[in-house]
């Protein structure tokens, strides 16, 4: 398989937790230009990431390559429980990809403008509170090796870990100091390899 990927985004780490929670050989292609002579005839849409399958099939976007791997090569698995456990997880990764992650963007790009909008930035901070909170009810009271279910790593645990890292990362003060058990969560993570793995790929990639 080969993954058109990029170290900072966090769609395309998202992707790479589930490569390896699932201990999967992939070429990662770094795309550091997604309008590069090439790309756009792999992704019209010009966004990373991009899974070329050994079967020859082209899947762009992180949710689908997740649960094709997901379907493909179902142990581990990364959604496990019963269907309403399976359910409270991929509630878990919309949350943070259609609301944490926008609020984050929004953040980061006033946090470094000559000239924020005080009205824009108030509403930014509220969307982002009002996940976190949404998220804090969700999560279980513990965490064992910093996960968010004890059977192993879950696609929920990839999700908060690299979009969580972005909503740290825009903020100008840490946004989990009002929510304990995302707090503790988070601080777990460094137990969870592969979530702990794109972290530090992330902590690289913004740090260049």
């Amino acid at each position: 398989m080969i993954l058109y990927s990029r170290q900072a985004s966090p769609f395309a780490a998202f992707v790479r937790f589930a490569l390896y929670a699932k201990n999967l050989t992939v070429d990662v292609i770094e795309i550091a230009e997604t309008s590069a002579a090439g790309f756009p005839a792999i992704n019209p849409l010009r966004k990373v990431p991009v899974l070329m399958t050994n079967e020859g099939l082209t899947i762009p976007e992180s949710l689908p390559i997740a649960e094709y791997l997901e379907d493909a090569y179902p142990a581990p698995s990364l959604l496990p429980g019963s269907p309403g456990e399976r359910a409270q997880l991929r509630l878990l990764v919309r949350l943070a990809d259609l609301y944490l992650f926008p609020a984050s963007m929004a953040l980061l790009k006033l946090r470094f403008a000559n000239q924020a909008d005080p009205d824009e930035l108030s509403a930014s901070k509220q969307i982002l509170s009002q996940t976190l909170g949404y998220i804090e009810q969700l999560l279980p009271s513990e965490f064992p090796a910093g996960r968010v279910v004890a059977a192993g790593p879950s696609l929920a645990d990839g999700a908060l870990a690299a979009f969580l890292f972005y909503a740290r990362f825009a903020s100008p003060s840490d946004p989990l100091a009002a929510f304990p058990r995302l707090a503790t969560y988070w601080n777990g993570l460094e137990h969870n390899e592969p979530a702990n793995r794109i972290i530090r790929e992330l902590t690289q990639a913004v740090a260049q």
